[in-house]
């Protein structure tokens, strides 16, 4: 318990060494009635690990630290999505330009066809390439992660059943150091 009046946030917390448990756990978490914004990771930079204060820090420093930096986890299914964006956008975007600059011009059907073809293709060409980079990105900051010793995961708690469904998720996919903890909302982390 904490010995203060200070508002309290519950949380469950586990480290995760695999990602794609760490997503089977997110998912498990959703469908037995977590929300998404209940489910946090720490908001690591992809920097290399480093001695230096102001890189971040190893899973074991912030996992009961409130204030460390959170982020919502992007799943696999997500970034899935985004990079289709990321290559279809501009892709959509040459094609109608493409398009409309050739009509514009007074070309005919044909020509205004190729040439929303070949300028969509040139903007697709260019969305896999920053498609790429986000996905060899997103990659980096799994890895990085991961040399700082597993993705820590925090699940608040809104109701005393919720707490037991949250750790037997962290166990059942496999974290490491579950437990929970109070947060206080102005203060530091009580284990417990």
């Amino acid at each position: 318990m904490i010995e203060s009046q200070n508002p309290v946030v519950r949380e469950a917390v586990g480290i995760f060494n695999d990602a794609t448990n760490l997503q089977h756990a997110l998912d498990a978490l959703e469908e037995r009635g977590f929300m998404r914004q209940e489910i946090s990771i720490f908001a690591n930079d992809i920097a290399p690990v480093s001695a230096d204060p102001n890189m971040p820090r190893h899973a074991d420093a912030v996992k009961d630290d409130p204030s460390a930096l959170r982020q919502v986890f992007i799943p696999v299914e997500i970034m899935g999505e985004v990079e289709g964006s990321v290559i279809g956008a501009p892709m959509y975007v040459g094609a109608v330009a493409g398009a409309i600059a050739a009509a514009a011009a007074g070309y005919t059907i044909p020509v205004v066809l190729a040439s929303a073809v070949i300028i969509g293709l040139g903007g697709a060409a260019l969305g896999y390439f920053a498609a790429q980079w986000l996905h060899k990105k997103y990659d980096r900051a799994i890895q990085a992660q991961m040399q700082r010793g597993g993705i820590v995961l925090w699940v608040a708690v809104r109701a005393a059943g919720m707490q037991e469904i949250a750790l037997e998720v962290l166990r059942k996919y496999s974290a490491h150091d579950v437990h929970m903890h109070d947060v206080p909302l102005n203060g530091s982390a009580k284990i417990h």
